[in-house]
Formats: C-alpha cells, sequence, structure tokens
C-alpha cells in the first residue's frame, strides 16, 4: 500500500498573497508502480539533452522510485535522434509554499545531469517561467531558482560536497543517499544538505516565486558530453526513496479538496476519468489504422529501442499501436480492444511481449 495522501491543490493570486493552505503529502514508493499523485513523461527531453524521456525509463522496486539512463538509441517525432532514454516523474498536483524534503541517490557521472525541481510555466516554458531547483553534479549540486524568461536573472549556486584531505579529492555525492531539503515561503527560500542550510534568499531583498508549482524528478544525457559514457558506464540509475511536503500556514483560507484523478482503460477502448467515460479511439481512427496495415508502413510514429524484454505491455497505455519488425513480418499490440480486433482482422499476429534489444514503434 502506497503512501500516498489526497492533498489540495495550491492556488495564488501574484506576489505578497498566501496560496491555500494544503494538507500535508508524503509518498515513500513503497509499491510496485506510480500512485495517481505521479505521471511520466513519454516524450520531450531537458535542455540541451542528447537523450528523450521514456517511461520504459521510470520504475517503483525495492521501496524506491528508479529513473534509468541507457544508451538506446531512438527517435522523436520529428525525426530527431537521440543517443539514449532516460526518466521524468511529474506531479499531478501542484504545491505552494511549504517544506519540500526528498531522499535521493544521485549517480554523479561527468556526462550526466539529475535534478529535483519546482516548475511553473503558463503558455510559454522559455519566456515565462518560475523554478526552484537542486540540480547534481559528480562532486555536488547547484541551488537554482528561476522566474522570467529562461537564463534571464537566473540565480545558481555550486554547493561542493566535503573535501577529503586524505584522499586529497572530493567525497562523492553519489557514494550514498542524501537527504535534500526546501523551505518556500513568503518570506524566503533556503536549501538544505543532510540537515544544513547550505544557502538563504530573503523576499525582501530578491524577488522569488509565487506560483503553485508542480513537483518533477529528472535525469538527461548531457549534449556536449554525451560521448564520455559507453555502454560499460549504463544504466545510470537516480533512486528517490521518499518526498515529503509540509504545508506552511500563512494565514490564507483553505481551499477546496480537489481529489487526484483515477483513469482507466477499459476493454471496449474508452477511457475513464473519475467516473466518466470517454471514447478515445473514434472510427477516424480505425480507418487510419486501416489504411496503414494496409499499406504495411506504420507512420505517425517514433522508433524505440530497450535493453531488456518487455512483458508488462500496460506501460503502453495511450498508445494506438505499438508495432515489432519478427521474423519477416509485422506485429502489433494495442491497449484497445477495436484496435487488436482490427489487426488480427488483418492476419496481423497481436504479440504478448517485446524480445530484449527489438527495435519497435510507437503509434500515437
Amino acid at each position: 500500500m502506497k503512501s500516498v495522501a489526497m492533498i489540495f491543490f495550491a492556488t495564488a493570486l501574484g506576489f505578497g498573497v498566501e496560496f491555500c493552505s494544503s494538507p500535508a503529502f508524503e509518498d515513500d514508493f513503497d509499491g510496485t508502480e506510480l500512485s495517481n499523485a505521479w505521471k511520466t513523461s513519454t516524450e520531450g527531453v531537458a535542455d540541451s539533452a542528447a537523450s528523450i524521456f521514456s517511461p520504459l525509463s521510470v520504475a517503483v522496486t525495492g521501496g524506491k522510485l528508479a529513473l534509468s539512463i541507457s544508451l538506446v538509441g531512438t527517435t522523436d517525432d520529428t525525426g530527431k535522434f537521440y543517443r539514449a532514454t532516460s526518466g521524468e516523474v511529474v506531479s499531478n498536483i501542484e504545491f505552494g509554499f511549504g517544506i519540500y524534503e526528498v531522499r535521493l541517490q544521485t549517480r554523479g557521472h561527468m556526462a550526466v545531469g539529475e535534478a529535483f525541481r519546482l516548475l511553473w510555466y503558463e503558455d510559454d516554458y522559455y519566456e515565462d517561467r518560475q523554478s526552484i531547483a537542486l540540480n547534481f553534479f559528480e562532486q555536488g549540486f547547484y541551488s537554482v531558482y528561476e522566474i522570467g524568461p529562461a537564463d534571464n536573472d537566473k540565480s545558481e549556486v555550486r554547493h561542493n560536497t566535503d573535501f577529503n584531505e586524505a584522499s586529497n579529492d572530493f567525497e562523492l555525492l553519489n557514494e550514498q543517499a542524501h537527504t535534500f531539503k526546501v523551505e518556500y515561503t513568503s518570506e524566503g527560500l533556503s536549501w538544505y544538505y543532510d540537515g544544513v542550510e547550505v544557502r538563504k534568499e530573503v523576499a525582501t531583498l530578491k524577488e522569488i516565486p509565487t506560483q503553485p508549482m508542480r513537483v518533477i524528478f529528472y535525469n538527461w544525457l548531457d549534449e556536449m558530453l554525451q560521448y564520455n559514457v559507453t555502454s560499460a558506464d549504463m544504466p545510470v540509475d537516480t533512486t528517490i526513496t521518499s518526498f515529503k511536503f509540509t504545508p506552511v500556514d500563512e494565514g490564507g483560507t483553505s481551499c477546496d479538496p480537489i481529489p487526484i484523478p483515477t483513469t482507466t482503460t477499459n476493454s471496449d477502448g474508452t477511457t475513464t476519468v473519475d467516473g466518466d467515460t470517454t471514447v478515445v479511439i473514434t472510427d477516424e481512427d480505425l480507418k487510419a489504422l486501416q489504411n496503414t496495415i494496409t499499406l504495411l508502413q506504420p507512420n505517425n510514429m517514433h522508433l524505440v529501442g530497450y535493453t531488456e524484454a518487455i512483458t508488462n505491455l500496460s506501460v503502453f497505455q495511450g498508445a494506438k499501436v505499438v508495432w515489432i519488425y519478427s521474423n519477416g513480418s509485422w506485429q502489433g499490440y494495442s491497449p484497445y480492444s477495436k484496435v487488436r480486433t482490427l489487426l488480427e482482422a488483418n492476419d496481423i499476429t497481436v504479440f504478448e511481449e517485446i524480445p530484449a534489444y527489438s527495435g519497435f514503434w510507437i503509434q500515437k
């Protein structure tokens, strides 16, 4: 049973106006999958990355959330090639003023970026965003916050971990798990490393973020340094043991509770969200898929590869069809019964697993 509490959405009207109070929230990642409080990114990349986000790079196992970077070449919908896949998890809910505490273990490779981030943006991520973050590197971490356009008014401070005089080297951050904490109130920001305050910004001296933000964990392969890693270094796992949010009462009125949405895919090709059922596979979809099958040229998709066999096909929820080419013919899978029926009607084998070291195409 996951340790996940219901929380309220936080709201803000602008600088100097209190967020609504929010109940505490905690997740110990002690199940076998993410709770509805989180979602995995199925596409997209971090800034200056040579890796693309994949749900296959996210796992909950052994009481930890694991984000893996693997050297698996793949392309996005535009045909751009990426040398690796990596993981990103985003909260489905927004948080306001409070104490954010995360226990995680980074791997600290020179070509790998790892981050814990609070983020808000409205229409344009690069032109108007607010962010509070911790970015990790081999010998320490950066405390970061941003307001406004990307790289404008960016405040980033480097924190090296302890220097070991006996070995004449830095004690690497990734030798064990550490606890990081961010205190975020209307009065300012403070960052903590294993209980020790390492940075403080006061609101009366500097502008601080004022928007409710989502929590994000992610890692990536750096575009400039990508060839400093080889398959012998992989996979690189960032592991999160726990995340906890404790609200700070700023005197605001309480918010109405907004439940975390529950989404399920039904056998008849519909999706149910909080009891409301919506058809997601239309006749037009089926006609387009029929044309694809007739031509035997799957389109509107991108190629992905993985080094291990994939037997849990539920990771493909949201895709219309997943294709593999095996023994001289196309095989397909879909989470939707309508599509599986269409495949079988066209003598297309519906596969039950994807072998290790296989390429496959995801059609959305």
